[in-house]
C-alpha cells in the first residue's frame, strides 16, 4: 500500500501507564480521551494535529477516580465524554461513571450531565467493600433523534457468608448493564 507514519505529538513522557483510548471528530477538531493509572485522565483536542491541548482534566477538578474515558460521542452539535470511576464507595468522590458534555468542546466549557452512575446506586462486593454499581457509561447511541447510553456494571460473583463461612451467596446478584434515554428538557 505504500503508507508510512509519523510520530506528531508525545501527550505526557513519564513511567506511568498512559492509554489513548477515544478519538473523536467534532467541528474543525479531532478530539481524544485518555486512561491514566493515578486517575490523571484528560481530553486533549487538536485542529491541525500537530499542536495538542488539554480541554478538560479530571484530575485537577477532583475527579480523580475517572481512570479512563470510555466514549466520545458528538450528538446535536455537543461533544458528549463518558468515564470509567471506580474505587471503594468509601473515598471521597467515588460515585460512578460519569457523562459531561460541551457546545464548543473548548476547555472550561465542559459541563456534568452524569455524576453518579445515573442511579447511584451500590453493590457490596465483600462485607468491608462497596462499589458504585454503574461503574461506567461504556457506549452511546442515537435512535430516532434520541441519545442512548449503556452502563457497565461490576460482575456478579460467589462470596462466603462471614456469619456463616461454609454458605455461600452471589454478591452483586440482580443486577446487569442498564440502557438509558436521554430526556430533553421542556422549550
Amino acid at each position: 500500500m505504500g503508507m508510512g507514519w509519523d510520530s506528531v505529538y508525545m501527550i505526557l513522557k513519564i513511567r506511568i501507564m498512559i492509554l489513548l483510548l477515544q478519538w473523536l471528530y467534532m467541528k474543525g477538531y479531532l478530539y481524544l480521551g485518555t486512561g491514566h493509572d493515578y486517575g490523571k485522565t484528560s481530553v486533549w483536542s487538536t485542529s491541525e494535529g500537530s499542536v495538542w491541548a488539554k480541554v478538560l482534566d479530571f484530575y485537577k477538578m477532583g475527579e480523580e477516580y475517572n481512570y479512563y474515558v470510555w466514549r466520545l460521542w458528538s450528538f446535536k452539535n455537543r461533544l458528549f465524554v463518558s468515564t470509567l470511576k471506580l474505587g471503594p464507595v468509601g473515598n471521597p468522590g467515588v460515585t460512578g461513571g460519569q457523562i459531561w458534555f460541551s457546545s464548543t468542546g473548548d476547555k472550561g466549557s465542559f459541563e456534568p450531565l452524569v455524576l453518579n452512575g445515573f442511579d447511584g446506586e451500590v453493590v457490596t462486593m465483600t462485607e468491608d467493600l462497596d462499589l458504585p454499581k454503574n461503574y461506567g457509561i461504556r457506549s452511546f447511541g442515537i435512535l430516532n433523534d434520541s441519545l442512548y447510553v449503556g452502563t457497565a456494571t461490576v460482575p456478579s460473583f460467589m462470596v462466603t457468608k462471614p456469619e456463616r463461612r461454609f454458605i455461600k451467596t452471589i454478591a452483586a446478584k440482580d443486577i446487569g448493564c442498564k440502557i438509558w434515554k436521554m430526556i430533553p428538557d421542556e422549550p
